[in-house]
């Protein structure tokens, strides 16, 4: 019987992967970039123009940011993913 116990931990150590075996490549630096800081709105009074340029900038590099946010975590989920088989 204990034959037995010891034949089945043996296929199961053959079926698991290695870790060496995977290869595994850095995210892309895109992926890693740091977000864009928000634009200095400065001390004085802004024309609507000015504030809704400022607007459009922030709101454009919060996309931007969290674009890359996905991917990174897309980029850890595949590394999660092939270090459990």
């Amino acid at each position: 019987m204990l034959g037995g116990g010891l034949w089945v931990l043996t296929a199961c150590g053959e079926s698991a992967v290695s870790v060496d075996a995977i290869a595994l490549r850095p995210p892309e630096p895109e992926v890693t970039a740091p977000c864009a800081a928000g634009r200095a709105l400065g001390t004085g009074p802004m024309t609507q123009a000015e504030v809704e340029q400022a607007w459009i900038a922030d709101r454009s590099a919060l996309r931007d940011c969290r674009a890359r946010h996905a991917l990174a975590v897309q980029w850890i989920e595949a590394v999660s993913d092939a270090l459990s088989r």
